[in-house]
């Protein structure tokens, strides 16, 4: 039976009311924690802007939906706090001021919010055990400068950034002494975690902490087969520029001289336009479906009906969306150098290729075909047991136990 323990959680990432879009990873994370038998508390930071950044937003809102992919956060912002609970977790949401998007915060907003983090947990009588931040800015800050208010608890900070020359540059001056005020530093990926240290030198207290997929969306039994070659393809992600979502249609139809072929777009974003002029161009218009939004289990039954799922996306934090597609049995195409270094072992459980190279992506198409389909299942097996290691609960479990010290021991 695990001890309780309090664990505080700050981030700047939570779905709540106001950012119904934002990634719900760090729940997934709590929530699993409240079913260990802590009690966590988060407080979710949402960012709030001089008002003129919000109509400069709205008049330019189409050029930033195509890089961010999506208008969260274009709407006037709620400067009010609100607290609710979910799947026992506690969050209070809360605003923080800041002059300038991916700017360093003031000196006064930090002092206000430590303030406010201390009435907070003197209000429930809630004293931390963990004290854990996701992402640099301005959880890197706020957690060292806790760990003055409550000198017996753990620290760790969980780095996102895909550039983690930012962290110099929003802390050039003090970003080695927060750094040393954590006990253990996290990295969304291996790839994270390299170009880190190539920056701010080795790290002593480390781990990589990804993402999991509910237990439910794993296949319970390999059951697919396949034919000779490769037929149904599905992407699933937004559609915005940085995934190119456009490229994958030509790699894909300079291997199908008879267009006997599917590709399947599940998400939206301004790149729907640029899919519809490529397959036109191509004359591929009736290989192409777009869905759109649609629920999980639609997706899982497309995952289920496609051989393939490729994106081949930079700056992927991690890129859920591909182990659920190992999970389902695909065979699945990552980008090299991204968020799947170190899970998609290329050739074993998946492939990988350059980001937004088409003529890559095409050459790896065309070696995937030449395969048997008893080659093409033992990936496809292969893959299915990678994606078992990344159940919810799992990265969860590693997750605190890293961070407690546990997988030391």
């Amino acid at each position: 039976m695990v001890k309780m323990k309090n664990i505080l959680m700050l981030t700047t990432m939570y779905p709540s009311k106001e950012s119904p879009l934002s990634t719900p990873v760090c729940h997934y994370f709590a929530k699993v924690w409240v079913e260990m038998g802590y009690n966590v508390h988060v407080i979710h930071y949402r960012s709030v802007f001089p008002i003129i950044f919000y109509w400069v937003r709205y008049l330019f809102r189409n050029f930033v939906t195509k890089i961010v992919g999506n208008d969260d956060g274009m709407t006037w912002p709620n400067i009010k706090d609100f607290s609710f609970t979910k799947n026992g977790v506690t969050v209070h949401s809360l605003p923080i001021f800041k002059l300038l998007p991916h700017g360093k915060y003031s000196k006064k907003t930090i002092l206000e919010q430590l303030k406010k983090i201390a009435q907070l947990n003197k209000s429930e009588n809630f004293v931390p055990d963990l004290i854990v931040g996701h992402t640099h800015n301005p959880q890197l800050e706020l957690v060292s400068k806790l760990t003055c208010s409550y000198p017996n608890a753990r620290s760790c900070v969980v780095i996102h950034e895909t550039n983690t020359t930012i962290i110099g540059k929003t802390y050039p001056n003090e970003y080695q002494l927060y750094i040393d005020q954590i006990d253990i530093l996290g990295f969304r990926s291996k790839a994270i975690l390299e170009k880190f240290e190539s920056l701010y030198g080795n790290v002593k207290n480390k781990f990589l902490c990804f993402s999991g997929i509910p237990e439910n969306f794993i296949v319970d039994s390999p059951h697919r087969q396949f034919d000779d070659i490769l037929r149904s393809f599905i992407f699933v992600g937004q559609l915005i520029s940085r995934k190119f979502p456009s490229v994958i249609i030509p790699a894909i139809d300079a291997r199908y001289i008879d267009k006997k072929y599917k590709i399947n777009y599940i998400g939206e974003g301004i790149e729907r336009f640029s899919i519809i002029r490529m397959a036109e161009s191509l004359s591929a218009t009736e290989n192409i479906f777009l869905f759109g939004n649609i629920p999980r289990k639609q997706v899982i039954k497309l995952l289920d009906e496609s051989d393939c799922m490729l994106m081949i996306s930079y700056g992927e934090t991690f890129g859920l969306v591909y182990l659920e597609a190992m999970a389902r049995g695909c065979i699945t195409i990552g980008s090299r150098g991204e968020g799947m270094v170190g899970i998609i072992d290329d050739g074993v459980n998946g492939f990988l290729c350059e980001a937004g190279n088409s003529d890559e992506l095409s050459e790896i198409i065309g070696r995937i075909n030449l395969l048997t389909p008893s080659e093409k299942k033992r990936i496809s097996n292969n893959a299915i047991k990678t994606a078992t290691k990344f159940s919810d609960y799992n990265v969860a479990k590693n997750y605190i136990n890293a961070v407690i010290g546990l997988n030391n021991k």
